[in-house]
C-alpha cells in the first residue's frame, strides 16, 4: 500500500476501508477492494492530509491566499512534532504547494523521512485577490459592499 503525504489541501486523514466480501462471492484481501467479478483488485493508496503549521498572518488574523507568511515559532514547533509523528510511517511521497509556510511544514517531516517534497502550485489555498494580507476588519472598513 502506497501513502503519500499532501500538505495545505485539507485537514484530517483519508483512507478507503476494506470493501469485505463482494456480491460474486471473492473476498478483497486487505489493503484492496473488488471492482469486478473476474477476481481484479485495485491496492489502494493512503493520504494523509496535513494543513500548514501556524504563520505570523494566522496570529494577526490576515487572509493569506497566495501571498505567504513565515511559520511562527509555534508553526516551526507544529511542523517539528508532526515530523517526529511521522517518523516510523510508511510514506512513499510528499506533495506540497509552492508557498513557503507549506513548504517549512512538509520540510522536516521530508527530512526525517529522507524523502524529496514535490512542489505543485494547484495545491495552493484559496486566492482572495486584494483583499489578501488584510484582517476581515480591514476588508469590512475599507469594502464594506464586498465584506
Amino acid at each position: 500500500m502506497e501513502t503519500g503525504i499532501v500538505v495545505e489541501a485539507a485537514v484530517g486523514f483519508a483512507t478507503l476501508p476494506d470493501r469485505g466480501e463482494a456480491c460474486c462471492g471473492h473476498r478483497a484481501p486487505a489493503g484492496t477492494f473488488h471492482v469486478g467479478c473476474r477476481g481484479a483488485q485495485t491496492t489502494l493508496t493512503n493520504f494523509l492530509l496535513l494543513r500548514h503549521g501556524e504563520t505570523l498572518w494566522n496570529l494577526e488574523g490576515r487572509l493569506q491566499g497566495w501571498q505567504d507568511s513565515p511559520l511562527s515559532d509555534a508553526g516551526r514547533a507544529q511542523a517539528d512534532a508532526l515530523a517526529a509523528r511521522l517518523a516510523g510511517e510508511r510514506v512513499d511521497a510528499i506533495v506540497t504547494s509552492d508557498l513557503g509556510r507549506t513548504r517549512g511544514t512538509a520540510a522536516p517531516i521530508a527530512a526525517r523521512l529522507g524523502l524529496a517534497l514535490q512542489l505543485d502550485a494547484g495545491l495552493r489555498e484559496r486566492c482572495y485577490g486584494e483583499f489578501e494580507s488584510m484582517t476581515w476588519p480591514e476588508i469590512e472598513r475599507a469594502r464594506p459592499r464586498d465584506y
